[in-house]
Order: structure tokens, then sequence, then C-alpha cells
């Protein structure tokens, strides 16, 4: 949709207004705002002028970096085993947009300086998801980084010269695949469960050939992304767990077909509900082929307290580790400020009741980094990777 307004404003507002189901989301993709294009006749080449073109300086002016008020010191405690990872997955995305990083003296940062500065600043994870095909028929990317293959290896390369370790979060599909919506690759549209199964097969093989061939360091495979409500749907929709066992297995089958020793993960969403886990992994574990970890994903927003994390951790650290050797993984983690607010008075995360809890940003922020606070974890296989942290202002 396209809409123009002709006033003279200073200020301009867009809001926007959706009706939902209660357990869906969504987001606004592709926002553009651009001036109006005048002509007045007076320019003789034809072209048309926008107001102010002629003052533009030649050389972009850089601002000058400033210190942030926020600043978290990093827990003394942590050894070089903790993971610290980062999915920086629309990466290129962005700096083919335009954008320029900078490091903490004001200079513009390379593609690989940009992944270097994180290796320094302590960062030795990075993930990055893998979408089939995420472009229209017009070639036109849907966003989100545009991550089909090459992206990702170019991504991949760039973390791995930087001395980083790599996640590869397959996706099967398009575009983002969550609890929300798993949807069928364009191209595996028409396919049956047998065709479907063949297909991520295929799909996992031929893309740990690529990556591995052009010296990718993978060091874990996720196998699905925010599998809570199964994958490639209809067909792998929960309750369907044959089904959803069926293709997680060729995936899981697909990795070891290149890579006997890489740890495999399987993720959900809602990291905050025991339950859900319970009966996702109960019926996985019946069907399953062997993996070695269970990621979740913790929004504090949306997926309860740091107490519920808690419980859930322990219970299914202990519930499948004892006989299957399974570790547990917090895979993502982000806590968002609202723009405009003061992050004291920003308030988040759902209570057991789903009641909204009081913690601010800062003090979810020291609770995770301080060595003051730690989750009361019963079980030494247990890896705790708040992953994906960011604060977006």
């Amino acid at each position: 949709h396209t809409f123009s307004v002709e006033e003279d404003l200073t200020d301009v507002t867009i809001s926007f207004y959706a009706e939902v189901s209660a357990d869906g989301w969504g987001y606004f993709d592709h926002l553009y705002m651009t001036r109006n294009i005048i002509d007045d006749g007076s320019n003789d080449s034809g072209e048309t002028q926008i107001p102010g073109d002629k003052d533009k300086p030649e050389t972009p002016v850089v601002p000058e970096p400033v210190e942030s008020s926020i600043n978290v010191e990093r827990n003394a405690a942590v050894d070089d085993d903790f993971i610290t990872g980062f999915d920086v997955s629309s990466y290129v995305s962005i700096v083919n947009s335009g954008a320029k990083f900078y490091d903490f003296e004001g200079n513009e940062l390379s593609r690989q300086g940009y992944f270097d500065l994180l290796e320094e600043s302590g960062v030795n994870y990075i993930r990055i998801r893998v979408w089939n095909n995420p472009f229209d028929e017009s070639g036109n990317g849907y966003g989100g980084g545009n991550n089909n293959l090459e992206v990702a290896k170019e991504i991949g390369q760039y973390a791995t010269n930087a001395g980083m370790k790599v996640l590869i979060d397959f996706h099967y599909s398009d575009f983002w695949a969550d609890p929300g919506k798993q949807f069928k690759p364009k191209a595996w549209a028409e396919f049956g469960v047998e065709e479907l199964e063949q297909a991520v097969y295929d799909f996992t093989v031929d893309t740990m050939k690529c990556f591995k061939e052009n010296g990718v360091n993978i060091t874990m495979v996720q196998v699905g992304n925010e599998l809570s409500n199964g994958l490639l749907w209809p067909e792998g929709k929960v309750p369907n767990y044959d089904n959803i066992a069926k293709f997680v297995n060729a995936g899981i089958r697909g990795v070891r077909n290149v890579d006997t020793e890489v740890p495999i993960m399987i993720h959900l969403d809602n990291g905050g509900n025991n339950n859900l886990y319970r009966e996702w992994f109960d019926h996985f574990m019946e069907r399953g082929e062997a993996f070695d970890l269970i990621g979740l994903s913790y929004y504090p927003f949306w997926h309860g307290t740091l107490d519920m994390l808690e419980y859930n951790m322990n219970d299914i650290a202990i519930r499948y580790n004892k006989e299957n050797g399974k570790v547990v993984i917090v895979t993502e983690n982000t806590a968002y400020a609202i723009c405009g607010k003061s992050l004291e008075k920003t308030e988040f995360g759902l209570s057991s009741s789903g009641s909204r809890n009081s913690t601010s940003i800062p003090a979810f922020l020291y609770a995770l980094t301080n060595s003051s606070y730690s989750l009361s974890i019963v079980d030494t296989s247990i890896v705790v990777s708040f992953h994906n942290f960011a604060i977006s202002l």
C-alpha cells in the first residue's frame, strides 16, 4: 500500500493496527519513507529535483561515536567454554543496503573487520539461518536478510576467518519458520510426506557439503527452527508426531551424511513452558534419531519469568539427560526496549498467571550477566547461551 502526506509537516506519526488471534504474531516489513519529488520546471536537464539535494556534502558526515549510558560488565565467572553467540544473519543484507559499521574509534569496518571486532569483543559463536529460496518470482527478496545458501555461506566464511564457531539454523522454508508459521518452500509445495522427507534430506546434505567445501567452521547444526507446532505444514503439524519425526530425522540423517561428529540441536520456542517441552520431546524420543542438544527460545515478554525458564531447563535436563545425554541450551533470547521510553520504566515479561512482570530491562541485563545472579542449575549438562541478546532503540 502506498499513501502520501501533502501537508508541510515537521513531525509525522504512522500507526498500524491489526486483529490477530491470541497466540498469533506478525511484523511489518519493507516500510519506506521518501520526500515528494518536486519539478518546478527550472531544471534544464529535464531531471526531477529533490529539495535540499544541492546542499548535500560530497562526502557523508559520519557522526562521532558517543558513550552509551548502558554498560554491562562481563561476568568474570564465565569461562571460555561458555557460548557467547549472536545471530547476524541479516548482516550482508544490511550492508548491501548501504549501512556502515564503525569500531570504537570511529573507523569504518570492512565486512571481515566487523566479524573480527565481534570476536575481539568476546563473541565466540555465530548463528546463521538458512532459507531455501527467500525470493519471489520476480527476484525480490522477502527480507530478514534474504538468507539463501549463498548469503549464509558468505557470513559463515567471515565468522570462520575471524576464528569463531558457526551454528547453522535450517528453517526448511523460504522465509521465517516459527510456531505461527511453518510453510513449505515453494519448490516443495505439492510434495507429499515421502517426497518431503527426501527433500529435507537432500537439501540438508547439499547445504552441509557446500559449507564444508567452502571452509565454514560448522560446530553445531540446528535441524528446524522453533518446532513447537511442527514443521512443513500441514503434513508435519502438531499433533502429527509421526510425520514430524520423519522430517526431523531426515534432517539429522542429512547432517550425519556429511559430518558424523558435529552436535545436532532440536529447537522449540516458549522456554518457560515445561508442559510443551515434555509433551514434544516425549513423542520425539519414541520416534526420533539420535541428537545432542535441546534448544530453547526465551523471549521474556512472551515466554514467562526467569524462574519458569529455570524450572523448565532443570526438568528437561534431568528428564532427557539420564538416558539420552542431552545438553540444554538457550538458543534465542532478545530483550527489547521501546523507542522513546525510559529504559528504567520499560516493563516486560509474563508471570505464570499471565500478568506483566515489573522487571526492567537494565535489571534483566544485570541478572543475566552479573555474577550476583545465576540460574540454579542442578545438572552440569546444561549450557546457557543468551543468544542474539540485543536492545532495540
